[in-house]
């Protein structure tokens, strides 16, 4: 501020009198005001001069002259521009700062500065990044499907790109189902159809199909081949007793067996009855859905000592499975059949179900493979049932440490357990 003082006529620096005896009092100086100001002015970061006029700018937390405080690039004035940008402690024009820094648009190769999509490994404006068939930004809170190169809005991905849904032949959409058979249809229909229940396909069509009277629905395919009477049941049977002889699991007097065929409830019934009567303890095994039953018969006779005598009094088959999966069920039985038939000790349920599912899957491999082995050798080995599936993969883990199949079954009639 400037004072009046008496004594004080010159400016300490200049020695110039005081107009008006009025100066500026710094550190117990006078000063006069050019001076006063020049001594506390700052120094301009670009020139490296002090700056006396009263407007200047302040940027970067650094002061410079008017016209000094310029982009690092191209040397312009950034005075009155609003925002600039910075990179390594250095201002820059919105011009050179993009093109030093920023990436560059996908789309139109401009660089994209502020609000950006990233998508892909590239970088695009938010307007640029556009569904290639409807030509519509897609926002980034959407998503986007990627095909073929080309990037697609939700909806038109899902018109134009999904599977085609093998029942009613619209396009899926993101949910759908599919099948061991590489069937895709809508996730709906599930509720809608039910499952065949041999191969687990959807019945879609009563056209050729099979609605039996116990719940069961047959699709067209495995209803071609579903067998419906005890004759043609007999010859499945002996068939796959010839190939079971030729892996070393012959079954004696196998033509002589009765064959029944009958529904799930007939069948559910018997193996409760048999379950009931049945000589030991937890030998037999209630499975949940019951395809087959093996009826054994213990008989024992007295005289001058007791003896007991095996034998079968009938196999039992769901009706109308197709020939392939019965023969599945013959080859599963018939174990049942030779295990008792050759004097083996009592079994505990997971160890003679293991050794009957370990023949089925024998007999599997052994047949001319298809997609039906396929589909019945996959269901066993993820069976999560734990007397079927987990004592098929044990039986099958303890028989292929062995040296044979022979070796294998006397290991187990002589301890009554796996080896």
């Amino acid at each position: 501020m400037l004072r009046s003082l008496v004594g004080s006529e010159m400016c300490i620096r200049d020695r110039m009198r005081f107009p008006d005896g009025k100066f500026v009092p710094m550190d117990g100086l006078p000063f006069c005001e050019a001076h006063a100001r020049e001594r506390v002015a700052p120094w301009c970061a670009y020139c490296g001069q002090k700056i006396l006029e009263e407007r200047f700018t302040q940027a970067l937390g650094r002061s410079y002259h008017r016209g000094h405080f310029k982009c690092a690039k191209c040397n312009q004035s950034l005075d009155g521009q609003a925002p600039f940008h910075t990179a390594n402690g250095k201002p820059y024009c919105a011009k050179d700062y993009g093109k030093l820094f920023c990436p560059k648009c996908e789309d139109c190769n401009e660089p994209v500065m502020g609000e950006a999509m990233r998508a892909l490994g590239g970088t695009w404006h938010p307007e640029h990044f556009v569904c290639a068939h409807c030509r519509k930004p897609i926002p980034a809170e959407q998503g986007f499907y990627h095909h073929e190169e080309k990037v697609y809005c939700q909806r038109d991905y899902e018109a134009n790109f999904t599977p085609v849904c093998g029942i009613c032949g619209v396009r899926t959409g993101r949910s759908y189902s599919t099948n061991f058979w590489g069937d895709v249809y809508c996730t709906k229909h599930q509720k809608e159809m039910p499952n065949c229940f041999s191969c687990g396909r959807l019945v879609a069509t009563k056209q050729g199909c099979i609605d039996y009277a116990d719940g069961r629905s047959s699709c067209e395919l495995c209803a071609q081949t579903a067998i419906m009477n005890p004759d043609e049941a007999r010859q499945i049977m002996l068939q796959v007793a010839d190939v079971l002889g030729e892996l070393g699991i012959p079954v004696e007097e196998v033509d002589m067996l009765e064959v029944q065929l009958g529904d799930r409830h007939t069948l559910k019934s018997a193996l409760q009855q048999y379950r009931q009567r049945t000589v030991g303890k937890g030998c037999v095994h209630e499975p949940k859905e019951a395809l087959g039953l093996t009826a054994k018969v213990l008989v024992t006779k007295g005289g001058g000592f007791f003896r007991s005598e095996r034998s079968i009094d009938h196999v039992s088959v769901l009706q109308g499975l197709p020939a392939h999966h019965m023969g599945s069920v013959f080859a599963h039985e018939l174990g049942h059949v030779y295990l008792w038939m050759n004097g083996f000790p009592e079994l505990s349920s997971s160890v003679e179900e293991g050794i009957c599912e370990l023949f089925k899957w024998l007999w599997l491999q052994a047949v001319p493979p298809d997609s039906t082995t396929t589909f019945l050798m996959e269901a066993m080995t993820k069976n999560k049932d734990k007397i079927y599936g987990g004592g098929f993969r044990a039986a099958r883990a303890s028989f292929e440490k062995m040296a044979s199949l022979q070796e294998f079954l006397e290991a187990v009639r002589s301890r009554g357990k796996l080896p």
